[in-house]
């Protein structure tokens, strides 16, 4: 499943939207995100989305809705971090303790 892959990366927005954060995702690095993923909110709210459309592009509020999903895939980034540094503290504790052994051997 391909969709595994893309839950590392997008966080819980891939269970919202599905199919469609794949799509966006290699939008962003484009930075030509604001339709595709305005199109995933026409599902929700329907034709409303169309029209706003055109106004986005004018007025960018897109772009902040965007933003919203940037910080939610980047905190999913910040807890897999947490964990490397969690495991990078127990090797400093495991130091600590052979400095503790090398004044006993001498």
């Amino acid at each position: 499943m391909s969709g595994e892959s893309v839950d590392r990366k997008s966080g819980s927005v891939d269970r919202k939207s599905g199919s469609v954060d794949r799509k966006s995702e290699s939008v962003d690095r484009k930075s030509g995100s604001v339709d595709r993923k305005s199109g995933s909110v026409d599902r929700e709210s329907g034709s409303v989305d169309r029209e706003s459309e055109a106004v986005d592009r004018e007025s960018g509020s897109v772009d902040r809705e965007s933003g919203s999903v940037d910080r939610e895939s980047e905190s999913v980034d910040r807890e897999s971090e947490s964990v490397d540094r969690e495991s990078e503290s127990v090797d400093r504790k495991i130091k600590t303790v052979d400095r503790k052994t090398n004044p006993f051997d001498k």
